[in-house]
Order: C-alpha cells, then structure tokens, then sequence
C-alpha cells in the first residue's frame, strides 16, 4: 500500500508489531497488534510520523500517530498522541467520523468537522476518490448513512468493510490529520 499526494508519501511497513496503550475511553493499558505506516514530507513539508492501525485485544481499533519523530517540523506536535481516529463498528459495517485536525496558534492542533470541500481542499488530492480506491463505501453525513438524529448529525463520516479496505483507515488518518497540518489548514 502506497499513497502520494502533493505533500507527501505514506508507505506501510512490511509486518504488524505488538504495541502496547491506553485505548480510546480505557482506563487502563491494554496490548494490542499495530500495523505501521511511515509518512514522509516532500520537501519542504518537514513531517516524517510513523501511523500505527491498532487492534486492541478487546477488539476495538483506532488509529494514531504515537510520538514525534525527530525530523518533523514542531507544528506535527499537535497531533501526536492526539486526534486518535476511532474505528465504529455498525450492522456489518465500520466507519470512522471525518474529523480534521487544524492549527491554531497554540502548540495544540484543534479539531473541526467540516464539509467534504473543505476536508478535500486539506487533504490535497480528490477526498472521496481518494477513499473510495482504498475501499470507503460512501462517504457523507452520520444523519444520512447511520440515521442519526442527534446533535452529531451532520458531521461527515466514511463507511466500509474491514476486510476488504484494511488500509483505509490508515488512509482517513492522513488525510484529515496529517495533510492538513502539513498544509497549513488553520481553524
């Protein structure tokens, strides 16, 4: 698996290590099997991040970036150990909740929930064509592919079977994390 955009090139790395953390909403630590991916800056984006996809023990997933690799440029502090992207699992299907980290001035990056132009115009390659040849399903709102009717709603998500798109969500975490830091995107 390998993605190029204009920023940068994700490679995955060639087998699953075995990590060990806190997961998302856990009190305590657990052990779980991390699939590495190694993104590198074209010049002169500085970032050089090592991505794990872990599988928890317990069976939950969730993706991150776990600490800072000492060639990366300050502004990817934000988002290491932060802006974790949770895997949901729901009737057959996983989706993921298309967050997207943003700088703000402060050593912190924030998180927004924008519409689809904005998350592509970050990620800096065609968003839903992007996701859909690394095996999304659809891409849109929670109220339209989950019938959502709470106040959660309208924040945009992206659908798919695990089995047949085990890079994506690696994938979405690049996309709305890491490209938009890199890309200057500011809240």
């Amino acid at each position: 698996m390998n993605l190029e955009t204009p920023d940068f090139l994700v490679e995955l790395e060639d087998e699953a290590i075995p990590f060990e953390g806190t997961p998302i909403g856990a009190g305590s630590p657990q052990v779980g099997s991390a699939r590495t991916y190694r993104v590198l800056g074209l010049s002169p984006r500085e970032v050089e991040l090592l991505v794990y996809d872990v599988t928890w023990v317990d069976g939950n997933r969730e993706v991150f970036a776990p600490e800072r690799e000492v060639a990366n440029h300050p502004r990817f502090d934000g988002i290491v150990g932060r802006h974790r992207l949770g895997i949901q699992q729901t009737g057959g299907l996983a989706y993921m909740v298309l967050a997207q980290s943003r700088l703000n001035g402060t050593p912190k990056a924030a998180r927004a929930y924008p519409g689809l132009d904005e998350l592509q115009a970050g990620a800096g390659v065609p968003f839903i064509d992007t996701l859909r040849s690394f095996g999304a399903e659809a891409v849109d709102s929670r109220e339209v592919l989950l019938g959502d009717s709470g106040n959660q709603r309208r924040r945009p998500i992206v659908t798919f079977h695990p089995e047949a798109a085990p890079h994506l969500p690696a994938v979405v975490f690049v996309l709305t994390r890491v490209a938009p830091i890199a890309r200057g995107v500011t809240t």
